[in-house]
């Protein structure tokens, strides 16, 4: 199932709909590419389209390239469900939405044996928050208007495992420091050097949700010099601790 997040009609999201779910377990071959290619192209750009699964998204990712769409700069994709092989062999490889599939498990065990005992039905379903959205290429777009600002933010994600600093991004850029700062105030809100944390602890997240690296490793790969400062930011910005955020997904 796949619907966009614009201008689409229901009738035409259904129909698109059908076409993906049809071809989900035979392959691309029996998906109605000429149905999803024509509401893709009757559609204002750029725009956003949701995928229940990775199955779909692929799917329309492949449509994408086969009618020279681009992936994520006119049409971005993000699938609702996370399938790490799927993802990954995908491309562009696809963003995906982490479920807490371990608190799911737990809690819905636990409903099943109060029910079991005896015990009262739910008035209301229990709604449990997501992990994390897992950015891969499918998303990856720098929707700003800005050549310095876009290059800058690029810069940023590809090194920031490096250690980047804001005086590493000037020797790439025409423009003065003073200048990109004002810049990313008035189009991020915030500056270079925030944005650098930021992406560090965004990726030092994942990496604690996704992998088994040691947190010494993985303050390493987020371009921390050790352990401690990694967890004095996450304290800041999470309110918790490396060993507790990764307690998230089990």
């Amino acid at each position: 199932m796949a619907f966009a997040l614009g201008a689409a009609r229901r009738s035409a999201s259904t129909a698109v709909t059908n076409a993906l779910e049809g071809g989900r377990n035979s392959g691309l071959d029996d998906v109605d590419q000429p149905l999803v290619s024509q509401w893709l192209a009757s559609l204002p750009k750029p725009l956003a389209v949701f995928a229940a699964d990775p199955y779909p998204a692929r799917q329309l990712a492949e449509i994408c390239e086969a009618s020279g769409i681009g992936v994520p700069d006119e049409v971005a994709i993000l699938a609702g469900d996370e399938d790490d092989l799927l993802c990954k062999v995908s491309w562009p490889r696809l963003s995906s939405i982490q479920l807490s599939s371990h608190r799911i498990g737990r809690e819905a065990a636990a409903l099943l044996a109060q029910l079991m005992d005896g015990g009262p039905i739910p008035e209301a379903p229990l709604r449990l928050p997501p992990l994390q959205v897992h950015a891969r290429h499918s998303t990856q777009v720098l929707a700003i208007d800005d050549p310095e600002v876009s290059a800058a933010l690029r810069l940023i994600r590809e090194r920031v495992s490096q250690g980047i600093r804001v005086a590493d991004i000037m020797r790439y850029l025409p423009v003065s420091r003073r200048l990109l700062e004002q810049k990313f105030r008035t189009l991020l809100g915030r500056s270079p050097g925030e944005e650098i944390r930021r992406e560090r602890l965004s990726q030092a997240r994942a990496l604690l949700l996704e992998t088994g690296l040691s947190v010494a490793e993985i303050a390493k790969a987020a371009g921390y010099s050790d352990v401690s400062r990694l967890s004095a930011a996450m304290r800041k910005e999470f309110g918790l601790s490396p060993r507790a955020i990764r307690r998230q997904a089990k």
